[in-house]
């Protein structure tokens, strides 16, 4: 037996029209699956559905519209991180933030320069995790003296 999905008997059906099993043509948004049954092919309402009693029979020849799953949305913190590092070291010279880049899921990696490598960033790195509920990471760009020099003093 051929076993066919939900999409397969409604990509024969007009665009946003279905003929039901009773011979009513319903929107497709007010289907909820399909009957392969010979004598009456067709789809499913919600109505359709308890009238002829498919799942509580388990009729194998139901086959029920899948549930779109709504996309969760996913919170980009990275201009209210960078923002805030910027913000935290401003006032500390010497150090630079450049950018801030969503790496994995709630795994942030702000890029530095520094002129010296003296600063101890794990107090900031503490605040941070604790303020957004994020894994943060600094990553020290290799930029040259003179390069870093020009970058901070020019800003």
């Amino acid at each position: 037996m051929l076993l066919r999905t939900y999409y397969f008997y409604e990509k024969f059906s007009t665009v946003h029209n279905h003929r039901c099993i009773d011979n009513s043509i319903t929107g497709s948004n007010k289907c909820v699956g399909y009957c392969q049954y010979n004598e009456h092919p067709g789809f499913l309402t919600e109505e359709l559905l308890q009238q002829h009693d498919c799942l509580g029979k388990g009729c194998y020849h139901f086959i029920p519209k899948p549930r779109k799953e709504k996309p969760t949305k996913t919170i980009d913190l990275s201009s209210n991180i960078y923002e805030h590092a910027k913000k935290a070291f401003s006032s500390i010279e010497g150090i630079m933030i450049i950018g801030v880049k969503n790496t994995e899921y709630n795994k942030y990696d702000i890029s530095y320069i520094t002129i010296t490598n003296e600063y101890n960033l794990e107090d900031y790195i503490a605040i941070a995790t604790k303020l957004f509920d994020v894994d943060i990471n600094f990553i020290r760009l290799n930029y040259s003296f003179e390069k870093c020099v020009n970058l901070i003093c020019n800003n």
